[in-house]
């Protein structure tokens, strides 16, 4: 899961980075916020390829940017950036039609603007894992 998870991700950085940034009415979009919204809906997201995809589409996003134009918190999750992100698609009806990368950015910079100090009270602290010992045999 977590492979298919990682080559979605992947795709879709790959096509958020690459394509050319021109002004919103000349951009051809890969995705449109209504292709992404149908991806993400509730029963899309619940163990399937649709959901797999969506999260993946998201996190891609989240990862290119995280620590450039936004700040993603410690112990964010990637159903927190989803939900992010269809809350946001379901509150802009009127622009869905945009670009869907553009939209997930304009809803994770809302959401976690850079420079604030979010921080998720309910998220465990890890514990420090102790140093791998590795016997090599001497030559």
């Amino acid at each position: 899961m977590k492979s298919k998870l990682a080559i979605a991700a992947l795709i879709a950085a790959s096509f958020a980075l690459v394509a050319p940034r021109a002004s919103a009415q000349q951009k051809q979009a890969f995705e449109s916020g209504n292709e992404l919204y149908e991806q993400c809906g509730y029963e899309a997201v619940a163990g399937s390829t649709y959901g797999a995809y969506c999260i993946g589409y998201i996190a891609a996003i989240a990862d290119s940017f995280n620590g450039v134009l936004i700040h993603i918190p410690p112990g964010a999750t990637e159903g927190q950036m989803v939900d992010v992100v269809v809350q946001f698609l379901q509150a802009n009806p009127a622009i869905r039609n945009d670009c869907a990368s553009d939209l997930v950015f304009a809803a994770l910079q809302g959401a976690f603007p850079m420079g604030a100090k979010t921080t998720l009270h309910s998220a465990p602290k890890r514990k420090a894992r102790p140093a791998l010992k590795v016997n090599l045999p001497q030559a």
